[in-house]
């Protein structure tokens, strides 16, 4: 499965995919996600997903959390 975060809305737009029906989407025989793409790498996100980094990213943090990424909407 592949998680479009651009398409994500809400404040916890990302714990679906983190807490929701996994089944849904996945089988037990899945492999963990991965980060691919370049906005991963220039986060340096590589390897499997972890919930914590992926919330974060999907919340518009960086994947400590700790800094926000692009403008706020005030700022433009």
């Amino acid at each position: 499965m592949t998680a479009r975060v651009t398409t994500l809305r809400g404040g916890d737009a990302g714990r679906y995919y983190v807490d929701g029906p996994r089944g849904y989407y996945l089988d037990g025989d899945e492999p963990p996600g991965r980060w691919r793409g370049l906005g991963a790498v220039a986060l340096g996100l590589d390897g499997e997903i972890v919930d914590e980094e992926f919330l974060a990213v999907v919340d518009g943090l960086d994947p400590t959390g700790t800094r926000l990424l692009g403008t706020a909407h005030n700022d433009r």
